[in-house]
């Protein structure tokens, strides 16, 4: 296996959980953590946990990445990831927008890799805007 020839350990977290299979479920449970920032933080940070915790695994090298809901909450995990060093990089990978809040210094660097037409211009200068204001180390792709 690639991973570990390369030393690298995947993990895929399942933040709605088990019993949520169908797309209405789906889509109550993007809403209910679209707007409620901390529950995805929590859920987030909860999976971190777990990695740190397998064997083999460099608890100072953990890097995450979303896709989709999963790249809004890499955003808000990283612009709430003030003065302490859970990761070392994050991806947001086709992730929603929304208006963020700097709450600090972000204490990781972020990658943001768009499609041109999935969020406007508008959203991306306020995004920006919001990683200049947490001094992050910040990359956008848009493509």
């Amino acid at each position: 296996m690639i991973s570990k020839e390369l030393g690298f350990f995947a993990f895929a977290a399942d933040v709605y959980g088990a019993d949520k299979h169908d797309v209405q479920d789906g889509r109550d449970q993007e809403i209910k953590y679209r707007y409620d920032p901390n529950l995805l933080i929590t859920r987030i940070q909860s999976s971190i946990n777990v990695v740190k915790n397998q064997s083999g695994v460099d608890p100072s090298c953990i890097a995450i990445i979303g896709y989709g809901l999963g790249g809004l909450g890499v955003i808000d995990f990283s612009l709430a990831n003030t003065g302490r060093s859970d990761i070392v990089g994050a991806v947001s990978f086709h992730g929603t927008f929304k208006f963020f809040d700097a709450q600090g210094n972000m204490s990781n660097p972020l990658l943001v890799l768009s499609g041109a037409l999935e969020n406007s211009g508008y959203e991306m200068e306020i995004l920006e805007t919001t990683l200049n204001e947490a001094n992050a180390d910040w990359q956008i792709t848009r493509y």
